[in-house]
């Protein structure tokens, strides 16, 4: 296949480029019913993400080695936002009040399947939103 040229919409060869189609197919088992919505994928085709739950908020999840996990954890309103090639993962846990209003976030890394908090001192509100390969996390 000729190398395209995108910026001129026509390939090295003088033939036109044509767009890229996609497939989408639905994500998530069908024994979940609430809306699955993924977040990120790594080279290996890992996803994270997180399940809408009704009532309690959401649930995060892990989908590796064709196996879908919902990843409980201490409290709910959990999201997991990026994965990294080694398949770390980061989130965010957001407390609310009895009237829905945000009181505070927690950042944490899921890892080999286990939850663990990420601190810095004297942070009281923490997201962790992104993870590279090096496993160094940035949010806010």
């Amino acid at each position: 296949m000729p190398e395209a040229d995108h910026s001129h919409g026509k390939t090295k060869h003088g033939g036109h480029h044509l767009p890229q189609t996609y497939d989408f197919v639905p994500f998530g088992p069908a024994s979940v019913s609430a809306p699955v919505i993924p977040s990120s994928i790594n080279a290996q085709g890992d996803v994270v993400g997180f399940v809408l739950a009704p009532i309690i908020g959401t649930i995060p999840f892990v989908y590796m080695d064709g196996a879908f996990s919902l990843v409980f954890s201490a409290t709910p309103n959990s999201r997991l936002f990026e994965i990294n090639d080694k398949g770390d993962a980061v989130g965010t846990t957001t407390t609310i009040d009895k009237i829905g209003q945000t009181i505070s976030h927690s950042g944490f890394l899921y890892e080999d399947g286990t939850i663990s908090p990420i601190t810095i001192p004297a942070a009281t509100d923490l997201s962790a939103v992104d993870i590279n390969n090096g496993g160094v996390s940035v949010g806010s």
